[in-house]
C-alpha cells in the first residue's frame, strides 16, 4: 500500500518527522562533547537550531492551515451593533445565480470561487487565487472583492473564462448600479467610490465612513459610520448628501420606497424606514442579525433565536422559521437562502425561503 503523504497537512507532519530525526542525528553521541569528533556542533548549539527550525515550520502549519480556516468576518456577520464594531459590512455576497448556474464562496474549499452548472450536485473551481466575497454580475461577467488580493474588485467573464483585476483598493460592500461598481474604500478611510464595470473612472464620491450600501436606481443610500450610524443618502455622483435616519442603523435593505434596516437604537428591531415621509416603525419584537428580500417576503437571522434564518412578511407579521442553524452572511440566491453554518463549523449551506432543501453547499 502506498503510505506517501497525499495532503497538506500529513506533508508538513511528515516534514516535522525528518526534522526530529535530523535533530537526533545532530546531538552528540555518548562520550562527545562539544565540537565532538565529527566536527558536530555541541548539544546547546544543535537543540538550538533545530528548535528555531521546527518553530518556522510551526508557524508555517499556522498560516497554511488553521488560518485558512478561520472565519473571515466583519460587522455584517458580529452579531453586534455597528457601534460595538466601527467596522463596515462586507462579508456577505457569499453566492450567485444566473441561468440556473451558481457562483459562489466554497468556503470548505478555503473559500475559492466555485461554480455549480445547472442540474449539478456538485461545483468546479473557477480560479484557485479567487476568494470571493460581495458577488454581483451584469449578466457578462461575474464581480466579487477577492480576499486573496487583499479586497482587490475582480472579474469573471461567463464567455471565456478570461479574470481580470479592475481596482487595487480594499474595497467592501459592492453595488452594481448601472454601469458602475459602488463601493467603500477601506484604503482610503472607508469612503464611498465608484468605478466603471470594465475598472475605468474611478472616483471617490464622499468623505463618510461608509457601510451597508443600496440603492433605489436614482440615490446610493448608506450608514456613516461617522454621524452617529445614521442612514444617508446622495445622487450617483455623491451629490446632494442627505440624512434620511439618525439612529444606529445597519443592514440596508431597500424595497418598493422602503428601507428595511437593524436598529442599534432600539436593541437590534427590524426597522422600516419610508423614503417619501421619512417615517419609521418597528417591525419585530426580536432583535436581527441580517436582513433580506425578495419582495414578497423578508428574511431575517433572529438573534434571540440563536441566529436562525425567519421568514416574516413584509410589516413584520407571520414569522416562520426556516432553519435551526446559526446563521451568518446571509445571501439571498435563485430562491435560496445561502449562509455560513456556525453550527456545523464555519461550512456554507442554504436553504429554499420556503425553508425545505436545506443542504451542506459544496
Amino acid at each position: 500500500m502506498d503510505e506517501r503523504p497525499t495532503n497538506r497537512n500529513q506533508l508538513l507532519s511528515e516534514a516535522m518527522r525528518k526534522e526530529a530525526a535530523a535533530e537526533a542525528e545532530a546531538l552528540p553521541k555518548a562520550g562527545e562533547g562539544k565540537g565532538g569528533p565529527r566536527g558536530k556542533p555541541g548539544f546547546l548549539e544543535a537543540w538550538l537550531g533545530k528548535a528555531i527550525i521546527l518553530a518556522i515550520l510551526a508557524i508555517t502549519v499556522a498560516f497554511l492551515v488553521i488560518v485558512p480556516m478561520m472565519p473571515n468576518r466583519s460587522a455584517s456577520d458580529d452579531g453586534q451593533s455597528m457601534a460595538e464594531t466601527l467596522v463596515p459590512a462586507g462579508d456577505d455576497g457569499l453566492a450567485l445565480e444566473l441561468g440556473g448556474a451558481v457562483y459562489y464562496r466554497n468556503v470548505g474549499d478555503r473559500g475559492i470561487l466555485y461554480e455549480r452548472p445547472p442540474g449539478s450536485g456538485t461545483g468546479s473551481m473557477v480560479d484557485q487565487r479567487s476568494r470571493p466575497y460581495n458577488i454581483v454580475s451584469d449578466g457578462a461577467h461575474v464581480y466579487y472583492r477577492n480576499a486573496w488580493d487583499k479586497g482587490a474588485i475582480y472579474r469573471y467573464a461567463l464567455e471565456g473564462g478570461g479574470i481580470e483585476r479592475l481596482n487595487g483598493d480594499d474595497s467592501y460592500a459592492l453595488l452594481m448600479v448601472g454601469d458602475h461598481i459602488y463601493y467603500s474604500n477601506y484604503s482610503d478611510g472607508y469612503a464611498l467610490y465608484r468605478i466603471g464595470k470594465d475598472g475605468s473612472g474611478r472616483e471617490r464620491l464622499n468623505d463618510d465612513l461608509t457601510a451597508y450600501i443600496a440603492s433605489d436606481g436614482a440615490h446610493i443610500y448608506y450608514v456613516s459610520c461617522g454621524d452617529g450610524y445614521s442612514i444617508c443618502r446622495v445622487g450617483l455622483d455623491g451629490s446632494g448628501r442627505e440624512v434620511m435616519f439618525e439612529g444606529e442603523a445597519a443592514e440596508l435593505c431597500l424595497w418598493s420606497g422602503h428601507i428595511y434596516f437593524r436598529n442599534g437604537s432600539d436593541g437590534g428591531r427590524l426597522y422600516r424606514l419610508s423614503l417619501t415621509d421619512r417615517g419609521s416603525v418597528g417591525l419585530t419584537g426580536f432583535a436581527v442579525g441580517y436582513v433580506r428580500t425578495d419582495g414578497q417576503r423578508l428574511y431575517v437571522t433572529n438573534g434571540d433565536d440563536g441566529y436562525s434564518i425567519y421568514s416574516l412578511a413584509m410589516d413584520g407579521t407571520d414569522a416562520r422559521k426556516l432553519n435551526d442553524d446559526n446563521s451568518w452572511c446571509l445571501t439571498l440566491a435563485g430562491g435560496y437562502l445561502y449562509y455560513i453554518n456556525y453550527s456545523v463549523f464555519n461550512t456554507l449551506y442554504r436553504v429554499g425561503t420556503d425553508g425545505t432543501g436545506r443542504e451542506h453547499f459544496n
